[in-house]
């Protein structure tokens, strides 16, 4: 766990579980992103949502109304990604002035969001392709077919 999180502070993307599918992360920064869209093959205009720990954490980025907090009270932690006002305009590739936040549920990706800060979750494979569910044989597709991650 130190390896990766030091890892991911110092710009590199990892492969982590999540309730569903393996996703790709980094820290939100134009480096790291720049990395991460290289690694995925994915076009620049179609922005990644954010995992954060808790709705404390995605209040650090993003405004989240109280109408936004009950309907996230609703439902279980992983199962909804909601679009909110970032508080700073960040990166494009992020949604700019909206970001897509979802509040992780897997205990290995909330460990790691503790330590780390907000980073990308988007999935784990090269951008066209099937999704893979496991987050071994993901992190080793896309190194075989991008740069080391």
């Amino acid at each position: 766990m130190e390896e990766a999180i030091e890892w991911v502070l110092s710009g590199g993307c990892i492969v982590y579980p999540t309730s569903t599918l393996p996703a790709l992360g980094c820290i939100p920064d134009s480096d790291s992103l720049d990395r991460l869209y290289k690694k995925k093959g994915r076009n620049s205009g179609a922005p990644v949502s954010l995992g954060v720990v808790s709705l404390s954490q995605a209040s650090e980025i993003v405004h989240v109304p109280n109408d936004e907090k009950e309907i996230l009270d609703v439902f279980p932690e992983g199962s909804l990604t909601v679009i909110l006002r970032a508080k700073n305009e960040m990166d494009s590739r992020l949604g700019g002035n909206k970001v897509a936040v979802r509040v992780v549920s897997n205990r290995t990706a909330k460990e790691l969001l503790t330590r780390t800060g907000p980073f990308t979750a988007t999935s784990a494979n090269i951008s066209g392709q099937e999704p893979l569910l496991d987050c071994v044989e993901a992190a080793e597709s896309l190194r075989r077919t991008r740069s080391q991650l």
